[in-house]
């Protein structure tokens, strides 16, 4: 792989004297979708395991607009993906904001008429 003029936010950086050498962190931040699978519930509904898949990407997406936000700010853009996930994520409340076709959710105004036709 092409190393750029600019770090791979992705990538683990060096430790610095106050951060433990956690080589299992350095594993995780060097494989983002494993990081971010691993800030999941582990006990998932039909419907969260359903609405999991594609949330990775929209994350990672959201995750590359803060560093560029960074960057145009004037900042270094370090931010590093554990971080955002820490500070930025929430799966019950990506849940709960997700549309309904993903979500499984049933409008609480509509009453289920399956009663009718059986």
């Amino acid at each position: 792989m092409v190393q750029g003029p600019f770090p791979n936010p992705f990538q683990p950086q060096a430790q610095t004297a106050n951060a433990p050498n956690n080589p299992f962190l350095e594993f995780l931040e060097g494989d983002p979708e494993a990081l971010f699978r691993s800030f999941l519930p582990q006990n998932f509904t039909r419907n969260q395991e359903r609405f999991s898949g594609p949330l990775f990407e929209r994350i990672a997406d959201r995750f590359r607009a803060a560093v560029g936000r960074d960057v145009r700010g004037g900042g270094t853009g370090e931010l590093q993906f554990n971080d955002f996930l820490k500070n930025n994520f929430n799966f019950q409340r990506e849940f709960l904001r997700g549309p309904q076709s993903q979500t499984g959710a049933q409008p609480q105004f509509i009453r289920p008429t399956r009663f009718l036709f059986q």
